[in-house]
């Protein structure tokens, strides 16, 4: 049965190939288009195939109200999309944007992107010699945006397929560094890194360590989110890494001596709805130990909170810390140790290697792994709050009672 095609304007044949010239509802005028099939850098020579191209192209700008999308309205759409269903602090919907802004052609048409301008816009991720896991995780999400596209009809289901199709980078690519395994942190660095932190960094570092969370979890911790009715207190989050899976449930954490030790007086000092790791209260310590160390008469010099580098109304802090500005703030402390040891040394000491918040996470799980115990790998998972043991088992080179457990197995750990 022939099918009767809706779309305006007309399809004509030049030099063998098919292109079609319609009027575009969004600028009012003519443009012509080359009927290219999804992966071809060429019109297409099937007249057929062309009039099914141009129906395609016609219904999705029907679909989105006649305009004549391109997949820079597109990405914004997108991105509105990802901040209405993200938490507010999420960081999803900047790595999103991040990775969107990698397309070059964003005055094209959605249906015309296809797996060859993929390719290019990989290939220029490819040129800067960063890891496979980062090219590939970024092109996902081109990959996810085209797929929402087409669930709302703005492009076609081949658009989206076809791009899956495109294999992905590999991890011995020539042109790329490898993805280095993340270590354990080495327990000695910590404690000397320890020296270097005010108190409210220096109860974040305690806390990581012997709970063995991920930093995100940590740095959320709030005193109504904790259970101190028991000898090893239980602290629930709802919202971590895997909250967005079906079936997911609470984090439960249970927080032993050493953690409660640091805890007690930051709990005594804020309101139930507060978060303990504040950066208002890290800057506040930090000047004032700055202040009690000053070598400068009191009477001279600029007096407190006057500083003439001091932003106009005050600086703009977080309710609480994030990732990234706790890992500064472990690296900014290394780099003074290391400025204090080349003092003392002088070119002949040994600089102290830089460790991460992540690092410390699989300290706990090595830490717990060593024990001379036939399931402490089971402790392990509980505590680290992974679904697979293989998980674990990368970490460590079900249930409340094992992740007690194992958080009295860290309580033995010295720093």
């Amino acid at each position: 049965m022939r099918r009767n095609y809706t779309f305006k304007g007309s399809i004509f044949c030049q030099r063998g190939r098919y292109y079609w010239k319609v009027k575009d509802p969004q600028t009012r005028k003519r443009r012509t288009f080359a009927l290219k099939p999804a992966g071809s850098r060429f019109a297409t020579q099937d007249k057929r195939i062309a009039k099914e191209i141009a129906q395609r192209k016609w219904d999705s700008w029907q679909a989105t109200g006649g305009g004549s999308n391109t997949i820079g309205e597109l990405i914004e759409l997108y991105l509105k999309y990802v901040k209405e269903t993200n938490a507010q602090d999420s960081a999803q919907p900047y790595k999103v944007e991040l990775a969107l802004r990698l397309i070059d052609n964003v005055s094209l048409p959605p249906c015309e992107y296809s797996p060859l301008l993929f390719d290019d816009t990989r290939q220029k991720l490819i040129n800067k010699g960063i890891t496979a896991h980062t090219i590939n995780t970024k092109m996902r999400f081109i990959i996810k945006m085209f797929k929402w596209a087409a669930s709302r009809e703005i492009v076609s289901p081949l658009t989206p397929y076809a791009l899956e199709n495109v294999e992905k980078v590999k991890n011995n690519h020539p042109k790329l560094r490898r993805t280095k395994i993340r270590q354990p942190a080495p327990l000695e660095d910590v404690r000397r890194t320890l020296a270097y932190l005010h108190p409210i960094l220096r109860a974040m570092v305690i806390t990581q360590l012997y709970t063995g969370t991920r930093p995100s979890e940590m740095l959320r911790m709030k005193p109504c989110d904790i259970d101190t009715s028991d000898e090893i207190w239980v602290y629930t989050q709802n919202k971590h890494k895997t909250d967005y899976k079906d079936g997911a449930r609470p984090r439960i954490i249970p927080l032993n001596k050493q953690v409660q030790n640091v805890l007690i007086p930051l709990i005594a000092e804020k309101k139930q709805n507060e978060y303990l790791f504040s950066p208002a209260d890290g800057r506040e310590v930090a000047t004032q130990i700055r202040n009690d160390c000053r070598q400068t008469p009191r009477s001279c010099g600029n007096r407190r909170g006057k500083s003439s580098s001091y932003r106009p109304g005050g600086l703009q802090l977080r309710e609480c810390y994030d990732h990234g500005s706790y890992r500064t703030a472990i690296r900014r402390a290394i780099m003074r140790l290391n400025r204090d040891l080349k003092a003392r040394d002088g070119d002949s000491h040994t600089p102290m290697p830089i460790w991460t918040p992540y690092q410390l996470r699989h300290a706990a799980a090595t830490a717990i792994n060593a024990v001379d115990n036939v399931d402490a790998l089971g402790f392990a998972q509980a505590l680290l709050g992974h679904k697979n043991r293989s998980t674990t088992e990368i970490y460590a080179k079900m249930g409340l009672e094992k992740a007690k457990r194992a958080a009295e197995i860290l309580n033995e750990i010295e720093i």
